[in-house]
């Protein structure tokens, strides 16, 4: 059982016009499980007590983790 109560999110959006890295990493529904491709903002991140969520729409494969990754550090400044 993990004792983590609260999750990291990125938010996402479906307009894959403004889709620039690194702050933006697009995501295909395929691989997400998410309704259709959409974009991850990595300068919207947020927390959100694991109590809050209701259902998984989908995750983020490690195949696009590394994109994330240089997402967060240019906006956490790491």
């Amino acid at each position: 059982m993990s004792t983590t109560v609260s999750t990291l999110h990125l938010p996402t959006q479906y307009s894959l016009k403004c889709s620039s890295p690194p702050c933006l990493v697009r995501i295909g529904s395929v691989e997400t499980g998410l309704p259709r491709d959409s974009v991850a903002n990595m300068s919207q991140i947020f927390t959100l007590d694991k109590t809050r969520l209701t259902e998984r729409v989908g995750s983020i494969p490690s195949d696009f983790q590394d994109q994330v990754d240089d997402g967060l550090r240019l906006v956490l400044y790491l």
